[in-house]
């Protein structure tokens, strides 16, 4: 009987150590999760001063320092070369390192400070900010029209010389408030917008194109707008930078300069044209920009 009191004391004495033992641990790991919690918590007050005090230096400070950044070529060409003697002279500590390139660019890869995309932008990585879209138009010369006439209807199309870009041979229209894709053809091919734009302007067939692309020309008549109540919407043109808790002077500047050019209070040449976004892509548009800003404070 004693060795089975002395067997039963001696359990009961092992499990009140290992209770008081998992008491402590309990303890010591409740004091750690408090105190990871209040680190985080005090980190993100830091951070904000840390940005506060930050916007408040850039705010005084002269932009300069190289700037490297990477544009579409026509985009390039017809709206920031134009214009770019204003940034110049507003900032001329700035030195702009520019390339020009169709492609997408892969900015942390290059090393780029800013590019200009247009389309959808498949870097997840980098903080991307809408500057402007429009509809996916149609359009020839004057030239090429008095001689082929003009179509009525996108089923017209196969009737005429269609010079096919990088959209492809599909070109995409709203009939009805249904999306159709009407099959092109012709005698030309080219791959990239700067050809396409060259070769309509030369009568050399009908094109489809971003409204950005041919605006000048359709607002001064050397193209005119074809079958535009079948327009669908375009593809955006935006910038992307990579992130960054604290944005440089000279890349917030650059920002503010693309936003200001690209600009446009109408939209020439369309007349009547209506665009396919809806408020609920926009919302989404806007909703992909905050959370990339997210991602990039994180």
């Amino acid at each position: 009987m004693a060795q089975i009191i002395n067997a039963i004391n001696g359990d009961a004495h092992n499990f009140s150590a290992r209770l008081m033992n998992w008491h402590c641990a309990k303890n010591r790991q409740n004091s750690r999760i408090a105190f990871s919690f209040s680190s985080i918590f005090s980190q993100q007050i830091l951070n904000d001063i840390e940005d506060a005090e930050a916007s408040v230096r850039s705010a005084g400070e002269t932009p300069k320092g190289r700037l490297r950044m990477a544009l579409p070529v026509l985009f390039g060409r017809l709206t920031f070369l134009p214009r770019v003697a204003e940034f110049a002279a507003r900032y001329p500590e700035i030195v702009l390192d520019v390339s020009f390139d169709d492609r997408p660019a892969d900015l942390i890869e290059r090393g780029l400070d800013i590019a200009v995309q247009v389309g959808s932008l498949g870097d997840s990585r980098c903080i991307s900010r809408e500057l402007t879209r429009g509809p996916r138009v149609t359009a020839a010369s004057p030239a090429y029209l008095a001689r082929h006439g003009e179509p009525a209807t996108p089923a017209d199309l196969v009737h005429h010389n269609c010079i096919v870009a990088g959209f492809g041979p599909l070109w995409p229209f709203s009939e009805k408030g249904k999306l159709i894709e009407v099959p092109v053809r012709g005698n030309l091919v080219v791959t990239s917008g700067d050809a396409l734009r060259e070769a309509v302007l030369l009568g050399l067939g009908i094109a489809q194109s971003n409204w950005w692309t041919v605006r000048h020309d359709l607002a001064v008549g050397s193209l005119k707008l074809l079958l535009r109540s079948y327009a669908v919407d375009g593809q955006p043109i935006s910038i992307v930078y990579p992130p960054t808790r604290h944005v440089p002077r000279k890349l917030r500047v650059m920002i503010d300069f693309l936003v200001e050019i690209t600009r446009v209070s109408s939209q020439p040449g369309l007349g009547s044209v209506r665009l396919s976004t809806t408020p609920s892509q926009s919302v989404a548009r806007r909703d992909q920009v905050s959370r990339s800003r997210r991602r990039a404070r994180s």
